[in-house]
């Protein structure tokens, strides 16, 4: 009995962290996102050209949508469901896989398609930074002696995105 109370325990721990790892993704803007894999992993030491950049930026804000979609399909379904195939000697996966995923499917596919939709619709967000990465030589040779790194362009917009906050604050 302890040890399944460990286990439970350390479960809830890793589903709280997991929870909270997709609620910061889940409210960050995709055009951050895919800022950050296309200017902040080159800074970090994995060089991405621009496709890599936004697929990997992409998958990463819809795996969070697709999960909390996932997770509210099966938390929309009864818990009696579960009680009743447990009681019928069904084993957990069992259950899951006869009783409540078949359920969870069903109310998941409205959110799921619409998901989709919004993914396709989010990937010409994807060109701005190839027309980003295609004006940064152009302001190089009309002006040498102002030369833009990638990270100077994450601190840059750092700086005015603070400055802004701080006028609308009234800092």
């Amino acid at each position: 009995m302890v040890r399944f109370t460990r286990v439970d325990a350390k479960t809830t721990r890793i589903s709280k962290v997991v929870g909270v790892i997709i609620d910061i993704i889940r409210n960050l803007p995709l055009l951050l996102i895919i800022f950050f894999s296309y200017f902040g992993l080159p800074v970090m030491g994995l060089r991405v050209d621009a496709f890599q950049a936004s697929v990997i930026a992409m998958v990463v804000f819809e795996s969070a949508m697709i999960a909390e979609i996932v997770r509210s399909g099966i938390m929309a379904v009864d818990p009696g469901q579960m009680e009743g195939a447990r009681s019928n000697g069904m084993t957990y996966m069992q259950a899951m896989t006869h009783v409540v995923l078949p359920q969870a499917l069903t109310k998941m596919i409205p959110a799921l398609l619409s998901q989709f939709v919004s993914l396709i619709k989010d990937t010409s967000l994807a060109t701005i930074i190839v027309f980003a990465r295609a004006a940064l030589p152009r302001r190089n040779h009309l002006q040498p002696k102002h030369q833009l790194h990638d990270s100077n362009v994450l601190g840059s917009s750092g700086n005015v995105l603070h400055h802004l906050l701080c006028l609308v604050n009234f800092c």
